[in-house]
């Protein structure tokens, strides 16, 4: 099993991965995600994958990000954020 971290998750190419670990769930496990300010979209990614690491580049939308998770997560903040994650 490979752990992968998606950075711009809320963007094409972030979606399109989402879409191939889902086809391949035995295979690939999300450990991280990361978007720049599409909170709503990233949160609902996170409650889907059930990520441990979420990170938001916007820190004004941390609170609404933190409010839409339905588990309890890491969740980064700006570039160090995502560097950590």
């Amino acid at each position: 099993m490979k752990n992968i971290v998606i950075l711009g998750s809320t963007g094409s190419i972030g979606t399109q991965a989402l879409d191939i670990v889902s086809r391949l769930p035995e295979k690939l496990r999300v450990v991280g995600l990361a978007a720049n300010n599409n909170s709503e979209l990233l949160a609902n990614q996170a409650n889907t994958y059930r990520v441990p690491n979420v990170c938001i580049g916007d820190s004004e939308r941390v609170s609404d990000l933190r409010s839409r998770l339905e588990y309890p997560a890491n969740v980064h903040v700006g570039v160090d954020g995502m560097s950590a994650i």
